[in-house]
């Protein structure tokens, strides 16, 4: 997601390996939630997702970003099977810009469980 209005670009959850590791079994999904303030290079941790999650949809309405979807992975339990152990979810959360500190807030389930979302907003929808 993007704020163009301060110059910022946030990026939420993901999937990581393990440090030092290169095996499927080291992949790990993220809850890391990251802004990045593009005139000064400057990075800022923001609270992290509820639960980490990868592939979910992200958008700033209103003040709020708003993650979405996504899906889960535990390289651990993949017994070497990259699709024995994803999960997709349709958990939607917000976090108001205004007072991070609130922490995310559950709002209305997306009607599909997936991952690897798209989210937009134009204006103020």
């Amino acid at each position: 997601a993007a704020d163009e209005a301060s110059q910022t670009i946030y990026l939420a959850g993901g999937m990581a390996m393990r440090a030092g590791r290169q095996g499927l079994d080291d992949v790990y999904t993220a809850d890391d939630v990251l802004a990045l303030h593009t005139p000064t290079a400057t990075w800022k941790r923001l609270p992290p997702l509820p639960n980490p999650r990868f592939g979910g949809g992200l958008a700033l309405l209103d003040g709020e970003l708003h993650f979405a979807s996504g899906g889960t992975v535990d390289g651990s339990r993949a017994g070497g099977r990259a699709d024995a152990f994803t999960a997709d979810h349709d958990q939607h959360w917000a976090l108001s810009l205004a007072d991070p500190t609130r922490g995310w807030r559950a709002r209305a389930a997306v009607p599909v469980r997936a991952n690897h979302m798209a989210a937009a907003t134009l204006g103020s929808q």
